[in-house]
């Protein structure tokens, strides 16, 4: 489970990324990096937490 969890971490930070770099010309990207980044952050730290 805690693979499957680390998994899906991955994918979503991989889709942030995606769509990050393949957004750059709509107006809400940068409010779409920061939810990205911070969700990202987020879901780290719950995986850490979740490991040990």
């Amino acid at each position: 489970q805690k693979s499957s969890y680390i998994l899906f971490t991955a994918l979503t930070t991989a889709a942030c990324s995606t769509y990050c770099s393949l957004l750059l010309h709509l107006l809400f990207t940068a409010a779409w990096c920061t939810y990205c980044s911070r969700l990202q952050h987020i879901l780290l730290i719950a995986a850490y937490y979740s490991q040990t």
